[in-house]
């Protein structure tokens, strides 16, 4: 995510397609599985509150069921990006136990272009909330609009807004979602806006 006005990070993805090159392949893994149970009753009870690990700075944005903060890790000294299930939907069990399971289901997920999740939390409500990287860059959405407005000759040549590397922004979303596919995993709300590019050149 980038602040209203910044100047946008160069977003270099992380897979560039070699002319005569196989299309991209990702590790398969075991088929991701969840638990129901753990995601109803002990996975919350046992974490710790929220507000005495981390402490939040910055709301970064939310969604259907979740709001996104930055915070800090007290314990690690970083930081981090925070969701939490969104006030009014902590006393929904259904609500709760889909927020939970898809924190499980994510953590599985381990692929460099797939966000990794830390922890599971509880509010102090009791509402579960789950820590995981704060990816700061611009979201596809971003990086495809400032390419569009960018000198046609630099679409064209080398560097971070080239057809080249508009591809290969494309390519390492796609790289993440079939590696989803081949964990038995089916993304159904799957937004540019929240596809991000960072200064690692991560996608």
């Amino acid at each position: 995510m980038i602040r209203e006005g910044s100047t946008p990070p160069k977003a270099l993805p992380r897979i560039v397609p070699q002319p005569g090159s196989p299309p991209p392949r990702t590790i398969k893994g075991p088929a991701v599985t969840v638990d129901h149970e753990r995601a109803t009753t002990s996975a919350i009870r046992r974490s710790e509150a929220l507000t005495e690990r981390f402490e939040l700075k910055q709301l970064l944005g939310s969604g259907g069921m979740g709001t996104v903060f930055a915070a800090e890790d007290r314990g690690l000294g970083r930081v981090v990006a925070i969701k939490r299930l969104r006030e009014g939907f902590e006393h929904d069990p259904s609500l709760r136990r889909r927020f939970v399971l898809e924190a499980q289901i994510g953590a599985q997920l381990e692929h460099p272009n797939i966000v990794p999740l830390y922890s599971i939390e509880r509010t102090e409500s009791g509402a579960p909330a789950f820590a995981m990287q704060l990816v700061e860059g611009v979201t596809l959405t971003e990086y495809m609009k400032v390419a569009a407005e960018a000198p046609v000759e630099s679409r064209r040549t080398g560097g971070t807004y080239s057809r080249k590397e508009r591809l290969g922004a494309l390519l390492g979303v796609c790289d993440a979602i079939h590696f989803a596919h081949s964990r038995g995993v089916v993304h159904r709300c799957l937004l540019y806006t929240s596809d991000a590019a960072d200064e690692r050149s991560s996608v």
